[in-house]
């Protein structure tokens, strides 16, 4: 049984620099998308995700993933109303 592993780029924490780490994937990780189960092949290179994982014997090993959804920060095109009374 081949073991699949994934390399993510972990940026908690304001001003701190990316570090990467490799997570191992195993049959019983649960991967969520809008609070639904998706499978693995869900997750796309660059998307932001949350690693739920445990350590066992040095290795670090996947329970669950979360996908977030793109941000859409957006700048507002609405013109302010300048009413006079």
């Amino acid at each position: 049984r081949r073991q699949r592993q994934m390399c993510i780029r972990d940026s908690s924490g304001r001003g701190k620099k990316a570090k990467e780490k490799t997570i191992s994937l195993t049959s019983d990780v649960v991967v969520k998308k809008s609070r639904k189960k998706v499978a693995l092949s869900a997750i796309k290179p660059g998307q932001r995700v949350r690693v739920n994982y445990k350590t066992k014997d040095g290795v670090k090993v996947a329970k669950s993933i979360t996908i977030y959804k793109k941000s859409s920060k957006k700048k507002s095109t609405r013109k302010k109303s300048t009413k006079k009374k």
